[in-house]
């Protein structure tokens, strides 16, 4: 029910609540409760009921509660683009050119630390250093860093 990329439900109704009720064991993140959301959205009324259930069961389990912001759905699907759009170097400049949102720093230093296509690190990069923000930078200090990452770095500090 969560591979397809087009939208769609897959699978059968039974499948679909089997899946919905499988959440329950998972931990308490953002990906469970997208579950739970595409559960209760789904026509089936069943599988509506079995999200329900499952939400209950999740709540009823007094998980440590999930901090969710605009900035932790941006986050999390900011390397949902393809490569072409520039989506995660517009998102990037975004959290630097907003720094003030809570959230932000960190969604930051975390997106500098991932493994990304060294086209958009070395625009998180340049992003960076033309704000003057070089502080971010400090979250690369004790990562090994690919040769080529680390020569992007080292160009770029010695601008």
């Amino acid at each position: 029910m969560y591979e397809r990329n087009d939208g769609l439900l897959r699978g059968s109704r039974e499948e679909r609540i089997q899946e919905v009720l499988d959440l329950r064991e998972y931990e308490w993140d953002f990906d469970t409760l997208l579950g739970i959301i595409q559960g209760l959205l789904d026509h089936a009324e069943d599988v509506r009921l079995a999200a329900m259930e499952t939400l209950l069961e999740i709540a009823g389990q007094k998980k440590v509660p999930m901090s969710l912001s605009s900035v932790s759905v941006i986050e999390y699907f900011m390397f949902s683009f393809t490569a072409s759009t520039k989506a995660a170097q517009r998102i990037f400049r975004f959290l630097v050119d907003n720094t003030d949102i809570p959230g932000a720093n960190e969604a930051i230093e975390r997106s500098l630390l991932r493994d990304v296509r060294n086209e958009d690190f070395e625009k998180f990069i340049d992003i960076i250093v033309e704000a003057r923000k070089l502080e971010f930078l400090k979250a690369l200090e004790d990562k090994k860093l690919s040769k080529t990452k680390a020569k992007i770095l080292e160009n770029a500090l010695n601008r």
